[in-house]
């Protein structure tokens, strides 16, 4: 089963994902309607990383980073 998601005409991402793709929203945090406006991409510089994980993609192990950006909160951290 797919899923098309709406998406702002600005994100240069694929707007169609497989239902194993997606995961329910849990929790109290806020939900916008709007995808948050980013700094200028060439700006932003990767200070500190605050997180790491090993996941398994396709069949092989693959690391996840979690960056907190210089300038932004760590609510905003990718």
């Amino acid at each position: 089963m797919f899923y098309k998601l709406e998406l702002p005409s600005s994100v240069s991402i694929h707007r169609v994902f497989h239902v194993s793709q997606l995961k329910q929203h849990v929790g109290n945090k806020k939900v916008f309607e709007e995808l948050p406006m980013m700094a200028d991409e060439s700006s932003l510089q990767p200070p500190t990383l605050l997180d790491r994980r090993i996941v398994k993609h396709r069949n092989r192990a693959a690391t996840q980073i979690l960056v907190l950006w210089k300038g932004l909160s760590p609510a905003e951290a990718t």
